[in-house]
């Protein structure tokens, strides 16, 4: 009985101090950053641009259709993508055909 009361003094002590733990705050949307560049394309890239901005570093130049292409076969299959998928993509570039190529391959035996 005695080794249970340091313990029950323990917790109920720490019940008096956990609304004040960061875990009972109500999660608050911070403001977007001021950017007078196109570049951010959703919120989070407003973030990254600022952070960037201020250690003096730019963001990289967009990526052509092809690399894109081939950078999320790589980055989901570890495999190119075939010739045959890179000239239809190259057809129509873009997001929507982008976004169906990476469900496509999400969805696809060789990911994961």
């Amino acid at each position: 009985m005695r080794a249970a009361l340091p313990i029950f003094l323990a917790l109920t002590l720490h019940s008096f101090a956990a609304p004040s733990h960061w875990a009972y705050t109500a999660p608050k949307r911070p403001a977007l950053p001021k950017t007078d560049s196109d570049w951010p394309r959703n919120p989070i890239d407003y973030f990254i641009l600022a952070k960037q901005k201020e250690n003096q570093l730019a963001p990289s130049p967009t990526a052509s259709p092809g690399q894109l292409l081939r950078r999320v076969h790589l980055d989901l299959t570890g495999l190119p993508p075939t010739p045959d998928s890179v000239a239809q993509f190259l057809k129509n570039p873009s997001d929507a055909a982008y976004e169906k190529i990476v469900d496509d391959l999400l969805h696809s035996k060789r990911y994961g």
